[in-house]
């Protein structure tokens, strides 16, 4: 913490004058430009303080005249200190620019432990529990990891009930996968996930950061149970052209920065590719899992104080394999006897923001989202083809203003869904053609939301969030869902919040969650309200969370939830198939967890440990069963040494304990096509269950990966390689992913994750 600048305010005429000052700005990005919201802004000699908001802006009244010192603090980047010199009672305006840390390391309990920007004080002390960040720069270079990656990164959250490798969903605080909204820059984005192991849809040369809001999020979010994923792409206009990418273990990316007019215009581009299907003409390789690329542009304008951003992302992904049953004939599956998967999955937004004066914003948002998904499932009975439809078209306006020591805001979001869901089984007889459908919904729900929010500082050391979320969707009762959320934090070394909040959900998934294809199958297969017998699912749901400082480089967190959810369309109770085939049933569920983590960082060594402890069921009228993506405890840690100035070492190992698995009947092929990828090559149709719904305990997991990343200064220090190698696994551990009892009498055969495997990739920058 240091002085960095003197400014000067020195007024004509205003000798004498005992008014008091107001400063007025925005803390953004040194990096990247991008607004820093929440960031810390206080009065080293006085007891004013505040916060920044969404778009980085903040306001400090009551200063008297004289020589003061302020301090700007956000998490993540370096604070600064800088001198002012009030001579009267007119307004300073100041921007600021907050380095990032050097070699920030994203640790593996980073999301249970940090807030947003606007769910921290005191640097670090949470005032809302529930909600975790990370940076662009912390995905990139996370220790956890071998090649970057935002979701696998938020696997390694305490609160998140995902391991390293499996499954290839995202699962927030006991909620399913479809429970969880993912944002890109504002705008919906549907099943953004890959298959094979668990890798995002949002490249991460494209990540400015990642805010995951859960617990007692703001009222300005809704329509998901568990979290809202909201995904930041960088919002400064490139001053120069830059590119970036990787020849990552299983994937090619690019990106490229382009300057259109210097302060006013810039093109973001970005594209990745799976090395599977590179070649279009070799169709072995399409038959192979893990087909996928994705693309993302963005234009972005600054003009007369307006900010406008136009955007376009695609995900498009595929993958097959040999179904090992009994013969069905050519071109029952397009060509033969294969298991097909794809979805697709595209986003179209615009946004416009404004500030209204010198405090107020306005911000509104257009989108344009569409999902498809298309399956081929080939049991011995035949084969039952599945389609999803959905399209979402919507609008979003939020207006903020502060008020006192605190901010109003209100909106209002209108959402037009229309989804279509189709299965029909084919027959097994050559040329006999599709049967009747057995299942088929569809609907298109129009679902209003207006809310208002008010965040206050009745004392210096406490928080207050009050909000409330009023939605009419069509075809339903209105819905009302209260927010309330209460932060104490005495001193930097210690905060405590704890939250309430309500949810509903319009829409949920008919896929299984609990097959074993789960672990490489990601996308939501996702029906709206609307539809027969498809209801509005709801959530109330109490967290709280406390930040203790020990010492100058130690923190110690803590996090609680508990949650009730009523409404659940629940498939595994009905079906052993990937997806709903003839029904599924309605359902509750409950859900509780804790966790601890622990961060020590000093100049050279970063250690970061955590450990969570939670139970997760659900239950319909025939019983109840524990979810296999909720483990009942888990526990991580990280080590990264920085050998040297561009060399880093880095250790991970993740334990977990209680998962559960229906063992199968069907002779499946579950084998280690690569080991520098550890991409499978699988046969067989997993379907036939032995005994209860997930009656089988799996043994301990246990993983242990080591690695290093070199970085090497090129093209006269304007741009650099780095290449990074990685031996997970280093263990031989051999974890296991399911069951195989042949027949349901032979004996059990494990399904083997991943082995003892090396990683290697190169990134460059420029």
């Amino acid at each position: 913490m240091f002085s960095v600048a003197l400014v000067m305010l020195l007024q004509a005429g205003t000798a004498g004058v005992t008014g008091q000052g107001t400063v007025t700005g925005a803390v953004r990005s040194e990096a990247t430009g991008a607004a820093i919201a929440r960031a810390r802004i206080e009065l080293l000699d006085a007891p004013l303080r505040v916060e920044s908001d969404t778009a980085g802006g903040y306001e400090l009244r009551g200063i008297a005249p004289g020589t003061h010192r302020l301090r700007f603090a956000a998490r993540g980047y370096r604070p600064l200190e800088v001198d002012v010199l009030f001579a009267g009672d007119a307004p300073l305006h100041l921007d600021i620019a907050l380095a990032q840390e050097p070699a920030q390391l994203a640790p593996v309990t980073v999301l249970g432990t940090r807030g947003e920007a606007r769910a921290t004080d005191h640097a670090g002390a949470p005032t809302e529990g529930g909600t975790w960040s990370v940076s662009g720069q912390e995905v990139r270079e996370s220790a956890a990891l071998d090649d970057a990656d935002a979701f696998r990164l938020l696997a390694t959250a305490p609160q998140a009930q995902m391991m390293a490798e499996s499954p290839a969903s995202v699962h927030v605080r006991g909620g399913s996968a479809d429970q969880n909204l993912f944002l890109l820059d504002g705008a919906p984005v549907f099943s953004p996930v890959h298959p094979g192991q668990l890798l995002s849809a949002f490249s991460p040369d494209i990540v400015d950061g990642l805010v995951l809001h859960g617990g007692a999020p703001s009222a300005r979010y809704g329509g998901r149970l568990s979290s809202i994923v909201d995904v930041q792409t960088p919002a400064a206009i490139p001053d120069a052209v830059g590119a970036r990418g990787a020849f990552g273990p299983t994937a090619v990316r690019s990106a490229l920065d382009i300057p259109l007019v210097p302060a006013h215009a810039g093109l973001t581009l970005s594209a990745r590719h799976s090395y599977s299907g590179l070649r279009r003409e070799d169709a072995a390789e399409l038959d192979m899992p893990g087909t996928w690329s994705d693309l993302f542009g963005k234009v972005a304008l600054r003009f007369a104080g307006n900010a406008v951003t136009l955007s376009s992302f695609t995900s498009d992904n595929g993958l097959g394999f040999p179904s090992g049953g009994a013969s069905r004939g050519a071109g029952v599956i397009d060509g033969g006897d294969l298991n097909r998967f794809s979805w697709t999955s595209t986003t179209h937004a615009a946004g416009w923001r404004r500030p209204l004066g010198a405090r107020a914003t306005v911000e509104t948002r257009l989108w344009s989202a569409r999902f498809v998904g298309e399956a081929g499932w080939a049991p011995d009975i035949g084969v039952v083809a599945v389609r999803n439809e959905l399209r979402d078209d919507g609008m979003s306006t939020v207006l903020s203003a502060p008020h006192g020591t605190g901010r109003l805001s209100a909106g209002l979001e209108m959402e037009h869904l229309s989804t279509r869901y189709d299965v029909a089984r084919m027959s097994p007889t050559p040329g006999a053609g599709a049967g009747a459908p057995t299942l088929r919904l569809s609907s298109a729900p129009v679902v209003r939301s207006v809310f208002a929010e008010d965040e206050r500082h009745p004392g210096d050391a406490w928080t207050l969030t009050t909000g409330i979320r009023g939605t009419i969707p069509s075809r339903s009762a209105p819905r009302i869902e209260p927010r309330v959320s209460v932060a104490f934090a005495p001193s930097p070394r210690l905060g405590i919040s704890t939250g309430y909040a309500r949810m509903h959900q319009y829409s949920q998934s008919l896929s299984n969650e609990e097959s074993v294809l789960g672990t490489i199958v990601g996308p939501d297969l996702l029906v709206a309200i609307g539809s027969p017998s498809v209801p509005v699912a709801r959530s109330d749901e109490f967290a709280a969370a406390a930040m203790v400082a020990l010492g100058a480089h130690t923190r110690l967190h803590l996090d609680w939830y508990a949650r009730r959810l009523h409404g659940l369309i629940l498939v595994a109770p009905s079906t052993s198939a990937p997806f709903a085939t003839d029904g599924y049933e309605i359902g509750r569920g409950r859900a509780w967890g804790a966790g601890t983590t622990i961060e020590r960082r000093t100049d050279r060594l970063t250690l970061q440990g955590g450990y969570a402890v939670g139970a997760v069921t659900r239950r319909t009228e025939g019983g109840r069963y524990r979810p296999s993506f909720a483990p009942s405890q888990s526990a991580s840690f990280a080590l990264a040494w920085q050998l040297a100035t561009r060399t880093r070492l880095r250790s991970v190992i993740w334990a977990t304990t209680g998962r559960l698995t229906t063992p199968i009947s069907d002779e499946i092929g579950w084998d280690t096509r690569d080991a520098f990828s550890g991409s499978r090559e699988l046969s067989g149709t997993p379907e036939h269950t032995v005994g209860s719904l997930n009656g089988a305990v799996l043994p301990t997991y246990l993983r242990v990966d080591l690695g290093v990343r070199h970085t090497m200064p090129v093209w006269r220090s304007r741009g650099t390689f780095t290449g990074f190698a990685s031996l997970n696994n280093a263990l031989r551990r051999r974890n296991t992913a399911a069951y195989v009892i042949p027949g349901g009498t032979g004996a059990r055969r494990d399904l083997v994750m991943l082995p003892l495997s090396a990683m290697l990739g190169l990134e460059w920058r420029y």
